[in-house]
Parts: structure tokens; sequence; C-alpha cells
């Protein structure tokens, strides 16, 4: 396989590599804007959106639409914006977000306290109690965490985090956690890194550490403010948008120290943030009346281009637009099995089909660790030294020329 080729399928592992195409979901004016980063070209019509759009969301080549007002979540086409599946959830359910894994695609009901899990071969609909008011999840390994924020209006209860198990779509634990969890991410130390937003009142917002194997909480990051949104950057820092508006807050992923607090925002007015390498795009709401704004910024925070967008642009994705180009590789859904996913010791590799030449592990910047020559890995790179905790990808070229990739998380 041509080192190019190679190159251009490690971009294709990492979306924010890859990707030259950005959805924005303007909720108030019920619109997405779809955004060309190369020719600075904003279609703000792109497509209609529901009642309440919640969120946008990219995953195998298909883009999803969360509204919550209409209780719905639609699929959306790529190319023309057109609307090519609506799937209904109970009344009053308010779906707040989704994530698909597999054949399946599990969405949070704010208002019922279920999470549904929704079979795409049949679109048969099963719901689970997850706890109360929730909001954000997150799957690692064979799990899904769910965050429940304990709103009860007017106020706040106990806030858990919800733990299942993906095959038999069953309860298995129960997280206590601070005020009004909303959303985590798996950060690349390994561990969850779980956005608690306080009551807006008298208790400010923090960060919960959780080991993923152990299910304990291991440390608390006061951040203070009103954190809502949550995003690692490629060198190891966490932002956090303030709920207000005010900018970013951030920390050191692996020393939990504050670099920017409630007191002294980052970017003051960014309301969301995505990385491109080492640019950013910057998303600012503004006041909910006039047009949004999405700012992309370069590694010295320098303005590339400003776009106006809808009212209300509340959550954006970046997309991969198809290739035509005969060197690309097609990437084929996960044929790759591993367990245990994370791991600490070594890692078990075990192949759907009979046809895999080469294994590989990449880190999440695209670098090449090591060929492996077994199915099995212990976290050591090709010189025979121990690994970082965090992400990385295994990288498994079939016989027929396509690639297949699965996630995994080493644990020291």
């Amino acid at each position: 396989m041509k080192k190019a080729t190679i190159m251009l399928m490690v971009a294709l592992l990492f979306a924010t590599l890859g990707a030259t195409e950005l959805i924005v979901l303007n909720s108030a004016s019920q619109t997405l804007s779809k955004i060309d980063l190369l020719t600075h070209v904003a279609v703000n019509n792109f497509a209609n959106a529901g009642l309440y759009g919640n969120q946008v969301y990219f995953d195998d080549d298909e883009l999803w639409l969360v509204n919550s007002g209409d209780n719905n979540i639609q699929k959306i086409s790529i190319e023309s914006g057109a609307i090519l599946q609506t799937i209904q959830l109970p009344n009053s359910s308010n779906p707040w977000n989704m994530l698909k894994n597999g054949d399946y695609i599990y969405v949070s009901g704010m208002m019922s306290s279920d999470i549904y899990r929704i079979d795409t071969n049949t679109n048969a609909i099963s719901a689970m109690t997850s706890g109360v008011g929730p909001e954000g999840m997150l799957i690692v390994g064979n799990e899904l965490y769910v965050a429940n924020t304990g709103f009860q209006y007017p106020d706040y209860s106990q806030g858990t985090l919800s733990v299942f198990n993906l095959d038999t779509f069953e309860k298995q634990t129960e997280i206590l956690t601070s005020t009004n969890p909303q959303a985590m991410i798996l950060a690349s130390d390994g561990n969850i890194h779980l956005m608690c937003t306080g009551n807006y009142y008298d208790v400010s917002g923090s960060i919960q550490i959780i080991d993923p194997i152990s299910k304990g909480i291991i440390d608390t990051i006061e951040i203070g403010g009103c954190p809502n949104s949550i995003i690692e950057s490629p060198d190891q820092i966490v932002y956090l948008a303030d709920g207000m508006g005010l900018g970013f807050y951030s920390y050191d992923v692996n020393t939990h120290e504050i670099i920017h607090s409630s007191t002294n925002t980052y970017l003051p007015g960014g309301s969301k943030m995505l990385f491109l390498e080492d640019q950013k795009l910057v998303l600012n709401t503004g006041d909910w009346f006039s047009n949004s704004h999405l700012l992309h910024l370069d590694a010295d925070d320098v303005e590339i281009y400003d776009y106006s967008l809808g009212v209300g642009a509340v959550d954006l994705v970046l997309i991969e637009s198809p290739q035509s180009n005969n060197e690309v590789v097609h990437v084929k859904e996960s044929l790759i099995e591993a367990y245990p996913n994370p791991f600490r010791s070594q890692i078990q590799l075990k192949s759907k089909q009979n046809n895999i030449e080469e294994l590989s592990v990449y880190n999440i910047k695209g670098e090449k660790v090591k060929t492996l020559i077994t199915n099995q890995w212990d976290g050591r790179d090709a010189r025979n030294q121990q690994c970082a905790n965090g992400i990385y990808y295994i990288l498994a070229r079939l016989k027929d020329g396509s690639i297949s990739t699965k996630k995994i998380t080493y644990l020291k």
C-alpha cells in the first residue's frame, strides 16, 4: 500500500483531520448551516430542523438531528439536506442526545428519565429507566454511561451516572455525582471526565474524574461557573464552554491544573469548540435574537474566517465528504473485537473475518506506534517502550484492500 494512501487512511480515522465541511444546528432559526472550510461558503438554509433542535450528530457517514420539541430524531442527507428518515419517540420524552453503536441508536429522554434503544434494522424501540433528567451519554468498551442531571423543576436532586451493559441493555450500576452532570468525555488519560454544571445559583461547576474500570471517582476539579460543553484538544487540554456564553474554562488532562476559570475565561463569547488539527472552530451563539457566528482560528488564535450563521446556533459537527479519488482506501465497519477494553496489561484482538493481512496500532495524533505480529498488544511501541495512557486505534488492512478500525483505551 502506498505511503500516501496510508497517510490518507490515517486521516480518515480522525474526523478532524479529514473533514473539510461543517454542519451547524441553528435551533432558533430551525435550520442547519453547511460550511465549506476550504471555500468559506456557508449555506444557512441547507436543511430544515425541527422544534428545539438540540444536537446534530455524524457517524458512519450518516448525519442525524435530535429535535427535543418534536420528540424525534431525523436522518439528513449529507448531499442535499433532505430528510431521509424520521424516528418518532414517545410524547414529552424530550430527546436530548443520541449515540450510534453498531446496529443500535441510543437516545436520552430528558423528561421521561428513560434511555431509548432503536434497532436500525427494524426501527423497534425499547426503553430502560436511567435516572432523573438524563442528558449526555458516552460509550466505553461494552458499556453505556448516562449522565442523569437530577433536574426536577425548580431544583436539582442528586446527580447520578448510570452504567448500562450494551449486550443486555440493563443498568449495571449507578455512581453518585456532583450537582447536575450533563456531559462527559473519555479523555486521553483513559479516564472519564464528567462535567457537572451546578445549579446556576449557589452550587458551581465541577469536573469529576472517574476510573472506567473500578467506577470510582478519582478526583474532583472545582472549575467554577456553569460549564455546559466539554471537549479535549490534541495537546491534552480540556475546554468547557460557559453556559452563559462568557467563554471557555480549561484545565490540563494529566495534572488537573486549572488554566482558565470562570473569572479568567478563554476566547470570551465562545459557546462551543471543535479542533481541526492545531486550528480551532469556535461557535458564538450570541443573544438568540441575531445571527450566531463561527470563528475559524489558527494555532495562534488569529482569525482565518468569520462565518455568519442562523439564530441560536447550539451545536456543530465536522463531516467527511464522499471521496472519488481512486487512491482512497474504503473504511469498513469495525471487524475487530477487542477484550478487555479498556485494558491495563494486554489486549486480545479477534477478527470477525479471516481476511486480515496486517494489524497496526496508531495513537490519537495519527502516528504509527507498532505493527503487531500476533493478535495481542501489551501497550509497548516498536522500540519496546511503554506507551502513555490514552486512546489508540487498531488498524486492520484487509486482503480486499479495505481498512477496518477499532478504538481502544490503554490504562497503565
